[in-house]
Order: structure tokens, then sequence, then C-alpha cells
């Protein structure tokens, strides 16, 4: 088989998540790197995953936070 690479399910999910990390959170390269160590061990699997936000909520969130930053520095201008 000259040529012709084959991949396990394991490779193909870790490259996903590698995706994942540096281009949707985006960590940086070592911050990806830690990650993918700490998910590797023992105690981190019995972990439950957060479940994600969607996009409107995400946008709910920012608004709020961004409510509650002004009225913060209102407070503090005053």
């Amino acid at each position: 088989k000259a040529g012709n690479r084959t991949y396990r399910q394991k490779d193909i999910d870790t490259i996903h998540r590698i995706k994942d990390l540096l281009y949707i959170q985006k960590f940086t390269i070592e911050g990806a790197r830690k990650m993918l160590s700490n998910e590797n061990t023992p105690e981190s699997k019995s972990i439950e995953e957060k479940p994600q936000h969607t996009g409107e909520a995400n946008v709910e969130i920012l608004i709020k936070i961004r409510g509650e930053l002004k009225s913060l520095l209102e407070n503090i201008n005053s």
C-alpha cells in the first residue's frame, strides 16, 4: 500500500478536537496541548462536559454582561 495512509477513528476525532480548540475556541497551540493532555487523564474522563451554548444564548449572555458592566461603570463614576 504505497502512499495510502489509513487513520483510525480515534485519530480523526483528535484532529477534530484540535481544530475546535484552535479555530473555534481560539486556544493557542500550547493551550490546546495542555487541554488535550488534561483530557487524557483518568480523572477527566469522569467529568461531564458542560453543554455548549447556542449562538443566541451567547448573545443574550453578552448583552446581560454588558448591561451589568455599564451599571458598574455608572456606580463608579457617580
